[in-house]
């Protein structure tokens, strides 16, 4: 309950601030207090969690237009070339975040693999991957960009 109510009160303050997505990071911040001040673990049942997946994925198919595969197919070879080069990167760095003993390879390639955070937390789990660390990694990250995007 203290979670949830840490929870309630940061996305609200957020949301007052203007920021984007107050209730994704306001969750987030009340997860890691948890997990910075509380001996106990959070578990989510596992009906929650396919929930959440299911969730998830519709979310995602939802974003997804006639018009916008169109446009994607027109200018496949950008993207493709665009896309392949931000794997590299992101699974290269994820290879150098592996190399401390306390992150595991598949770890460490989940963690910094850029674009889609909440399905790359949602595919760790299943995979083996420590999902405390990928979800805190992928949504700082975007904690970062999204503070960032006014500077730039």
């Amino acid at each position: 309950m203290l979670v949830l109510a840490v929870t309630a009160a940061v996305s609200l303050a957020l949301g007052a601030l203007g920021l984007p997505s107050p209730v994704l990071f306001g969750a987030l911040l009340g997860g890691m207090a948890h997990a910075l001040t509380s001996p106990t673990e959070l578990r989510v049942p596992p009906a929650a969690f396919r929930v959440g997946q299911g969730v998830i994925g519709v979310t995602i198919g939802a974003m997804v237009s006639v018009a916008a595969l169109q446009q994607a197919g027109r200018d496949l070879l950008p993207i493709a070339l665009v896309t392949l080069g931000t794997l590299a990167l992101s699974l290269g760095a994820g290879r150098l975040l592996a190399l401390r003993r306390d992150v595991s390879p598949v770890t460490g390639a989940f963690a910094l693999i850029a674009g889609g955070a909440s399905g790359i937390v949602a595919v760790a789990r299943d995979l083996g991957a420590d999902e405390r660390v990928v979800t805190v990694v992928q949504y700082l990250r975007v904690l970062v960009v999204l503070l960032a995007m006014p500077l730039v």
